[in-house]
């Protein structure tokens, strides 16, 4: 089986290669982020953390319609490759609809790439409480996404409500989400980003192991909405956010505030804090507090990142982390 995957990617590479010299209907690329980290005194070692590849462009002879597909290589007790993105979308300016195996827009920080955030990893109360949390962040589902002038963007969508890479859906419910914001410009430089997200969804037998621990699954009603600010200060960027999420007669929440200071273009300085309460007994709920530096060689593309967190208690965490793109 590692031999047809490790043919299937060598074939997929080859093709695109060739492809493009023949067409630009297309582009692919793809990154990887190799990391070493240390956990409390009992857990040190390498990984890879993350490599991804995906192809996405315009539909021959229709360019108001663009594809994606993206595949990962990621650990879950063993590492898999496995999809990520398969969609299809219609573009009308800068607004669209998308249907297919995509992100549901919910929280500011999930919608921001991975290789672009200045924090080695998503903080826990977005990788928790957010929509699809239990697959990638993905779901299978319609979304609308409109967009006036750059100033403000509302986007509405319907899903399976039980997560990506399914067969088929098993209920007949679905998921619901919302999600608006509004940037305010003061000049080119300056400007603040404020936004909401809302999410429903009659769960039946849900696996919600990201925020209850390994318990039996949920069934009931799902109500989550969160809270967005982005100030960009041309060097300094602040952002924070806040969660609540209703699951039955209970409530998990939590938050996260960074501020990210760019002193020159190859250097950034990060402080952040953030705190998930979730509804695990096992799981400790302190603050941690986060102080990092990265330097971007060749801006995102070869990217070195340090960063060191702790909460003030027994546990703390280290990592050092390489970021670099394919194409």
């Amino acid at each position: 089986m590692t031999f047809v995957k490790t043919s299937l990617i060598i074939l997929i590479f080859t093709g695109l290669t060739f492809a493009q010299k023949q067409s630009k209907t297309f582009e692919w690329n793809g990154y990887g982020q190799f990391r070493f980290y240390k956990i409390n005194n009992n857990s040190q070692g390498f990984s890879v953390r993350r490599a991804k590849i995906w192809i996405k462009g315009n539909v021959p002879n229709a360019s108001d319609f663009r594809y994606k597909v993206m595949g990962i290589f990621k650990y879950n007790k063993t590492g898999y490759f496995g999809l990520l993105d398969a969609f299809g979308e219609y573009n009308f300016g800068k607004s669209y609809i998308r249907f297919g195996q995509q992100i549901p827009e919910f929280s500011l920080q999930r919608l921001q790439q991975d290789w672009k955030i200045p924090v080695v990893e998503r903080v826990n109360v977005i990788d928790a409480l957010i929509p699809g949390a239990q697959s990638s962040a993905r779901d299978i589902g319609f979304q609308i996404h409109y967009s006036n002038n750059n100033v403000w963007q509302i986007a509405a969508g319907i899903f399976n409500g039980n997560g990506a890479n399914l067969k088929k859906h098993n209920s007949s419910n679905f998921l619901y989400t919302t999600k608006g914001s509004v940037k305010i410009n003061f000049t080119k430089d300056y400007f603040w980003h404020l936004g909401m997200s809302l999410m429903y969804r009659k769960a039946e037998q849900t696996d919600f192991s990201s925020i209850f621990g390994d318990t039996v699954p949920f069934t009931g009603n799902d109500f989550r909405f969160g809270f967005e600010s982005l100030f960009n200060l041309n060097r300094v960027k602040i952002q924070a956010e806040y969660i609540e999420a209703h699951l039955g007669n209970e409530k998990a929440y939590g938050y996260y505030a960074y501020v990210n200071y760019c002193f020159t273009k190859k250097n950034q300085l990060v402080v952040n804090t953030e705190r998930l309460v979730d509804l695990d007994e096992k799981t400790n709920d302190d603050t941690w507090l986060y102080f990092g530096y990265n330097r971007l060689f060749a801006n995102n593309n070869l990217k070195l990142m340090f960063s060191g967190g702790t909460q003030f208690n027994d546990n703390y965490k280290f990592v050092t982390q390489i970021q670099l793109f394919f194409n």
